[in-house]
């Protein structure tokens, strides 16, 4: 019995690390939790977050289960039927303020105008305690973000479960 459950144990290891892919493919929902995890084991941030809700929105950041832009434009069609290309999947709190970025994971966590105050407050006491914070590019200010094992990881949360929280329109296209 012993080996036959470490064959089965085995079997699905090799079959979840083929489900997850490369770290290096940016398309599809897992993109960012192929970057973040390496193996199949429990993640030390479903212990350190202690709100529940707060855990909801990371988890949900990590693995794309969320309703910003970059996910609900998988979904959307444009007048003509077609499907929206990433890159029309913009940010809608941004636009309307005639401003236009992808509403993708990194920006809203990372650049976002409608949480620029939260955020400025959340990075500074982050530089506080990681010096090396503030010269990371976004991309992988964001990666830290989402793989720190620190007291902050409440903070992180908190500010990340505001971020999914807040109501967007549905991505809109006029006819031409």
């Amino acid at each position: 019995i012993r080996q036959t459950m470490h064959r089965m144990e085995q079997s699905f290891l090799q079959l979840w690390n083929t489900k997850m892919g490369s770290e290096n493919d940016e398309s599809g929902k897992l993109h960012i939790l192929r970057k973040i995890k390496k193996s199949f084991s429990y993640e030390k941030y479903l212990s350190i977050v202690k709100s529940a809700k707060y855990r909801r929105a990371f988890t949900a950041i990590r693995v794309a289960a969320h309703k910003l832009e970059i996910e609900t434009g998988r979904w959307a069609r444009k007048n003509n039927g077609e499907k929206l290309d990433r890159s029309e999947r913009l940010c809608t709190l941004c636009k309307e303020v005639g401003i236009e970025n992808i509403g993708d994971e990194v920006h809203a966590v990372i650049q976002c105008k409608s949480f620029e105050n939260e955020r400025e407050i959340l990075f500074q006491n982050i530089n506080d305690r990681f010096p090396h914070f503030d010269g990371l590019n976004n991309q992988n200010k964001l990666l830290f973000l989402l793989t720190i094992e620190d007291k902050l990881l409440n903070e992180i949360a908190r500010f990340i479960h505001k971020v999914l929280a807040k109501e967007r329109k549905s991505l809109v296209f006029p006819s031409h």
